[in-house]
């Protein structure tokens, strides 16, 4: 798969998630990790075959997904390394995948703004050079800060640049504060998708209420390829979804194009 028109398909944190994960999803909890393993920066997991392009995880509050679902476990089912993850379809097609860990002590990208950017602008110029990844064709896919991050923030600062990919964010996604100017180009060519469960943690709606905000944001704006699916899930077990609706995402991309 790949984005080319021109080329084929080629630690309070971490427990409360690792208990909800085990309850809600049906899947052996991972265990907190280590001070040695929550703190790697950049997880990366090379594509098959020819570069397509880039794949770039951002992870929620806490980052734990990012700190117990990358190592060489098995993983939990669904998240970013396991059983139908977000690697899973996306190496099978050719992209490189990263997981990038939100600097700071707080564990969250929320508020990371404009230093945020820089970090993750930094971290893809190191990897294409390390790994000869292929970053005109960027995926930002993220789950809820995670989301919102690239919703507001990342994806604007990186569009402009891109000749292919989009984003992919579940559990969120919410509208930027101000508003932005694209390119025709890139509200043609980028594809965004939302998937986002009916319900957040306690029962209410307030990631359904950010997707919303950002779908109807971007739609506004004049982006032609959104997408958006309500799942039956919460905001716990959509993470058992990821690998799915990213197969399906990619897929259709590469069909479109």
């Amino acid at each position: 798969m790949s984005c080319s028109r021109r080329s084929a398909i080629g630690a309070t944190a971490t427990l409360i998630f690792t208990a909800a994960l085990s309850q809600q999803i049906g899947v052996a909890a991972a265990e907190e990790p280590s001070s040695e393993e929550a703190v790697v920066p950049v997880r990366f997991f090379p594509g098959k075959g020819e570069k397509a392009g880039l794949v770039i995880f951002f992870d929620g509050d806490g980052q734990a997904l990012h700190d117990t679902d990358g190592g060489d476990g098995e993983g939990v089912r669904g998240g970013l390394s396991g059983s139908g993850s977000v690697a899973g379809p996306s190496t099978a097609y050719g992209y490189d995948v990263i997981s990038i860990r939100a600097p700071g002590e707080e564990g969250s990208w929320r508020n990371s703004g404009q230093g945020g950017v820089d970090y993750v602008k930094t971290v893809v110029h190191d990897v294409a050079a390390e790994h000869g990844s292929n970053t005109k064709c960027l995926w930002f896919a993220g789950y809820a800060s995670g989301s919102d991050f690239i919703t507001q923030t990342v994806f604007p600062a990186f569009a402009e640049d891109l000749e292919g990919g989009g984003l992919i964010v579940f559990a969120g996604g919410d509208s930027p504060s101000e508003t932005l100017v694209f390119s025709e180009r890139i509200k043609s060519s980028l594809s965004l998708n939302w998937i986002t469960g009916r319900y957040s943690a306690g029962g209410g709606s307030g990631d359904l209420d950010r997707a919303r905000r950002g779908i109807k944001y971007y739609k506004e704006a004049g982006f032609k390829n959104v997408w958006k699916e309500i799942s039956h899930d919460n905001h716990v077990s959509v993470i058992r979804v990821f690998g799915h609706y990213v197969n399906r995402r990619l897929l259709a991309y590469a069909g479109k194009r």
